[in-house]
């Protein structure tokens, strides 16, 4: 097996081949940073709403769940949000309860009435209805 096909330099010269190799380099933003911190500014400047936001970051259930309220802000009406991880439970530290799944489910129970759910499996993908 080898030990650095999941490092982050890896997993970014992947994504970077990736994008451009389907010729949407100028349509995909890349950012990198804290995932709260760089979502909340966004939400701050307001200026952009987006297509689709893939949110893939902390596997905490608390975390999981900022994340996607703030994605979700970000989502223009029709635009889809990919929350990666869903079926993610192999973080020994963590109860059940603290797992990626908790965070979506509830996400998507609080949101139910301004989203449809395209996909629930390893990823769950929901459309913004309103």
């Amino acid at each position: 097996m080898d030990e650095h096909i999941h490092s982050p330099d890896n997993v970014e010269n992947r994504f970077d081949h990736n994008i451009a190799a389907v010729g949407a380099a100028l349509k995909v933003v890349k950012l990198k940073g804290p995932s709260l911190q760089t979502l909340a500014r966004l939400v701050a400047d307001a200026s952009v709403l987006y297509d689709v936001v893939y949110v893939d970051g902390s596997h905490a259930a608390r975390d999981v769940m900022g994340d996607a309220v703030l994605a979700w802000a970000l989502l223009r009406p029709g635009g889809v949000l990919i929350l990666d991880d869903y079926r993610y439970d192999h973080i020994l530290d963590l109860p059940p309860e603290e797992y990626p799944k908790s965070a979506i489910d509830a996400f998507i129970k609080l949101f139910a009435k301004e989203l449809f759910v395209l996909e629930v499996g390893y990823q769950c993908i929901v459309e913004k209805c309103m």
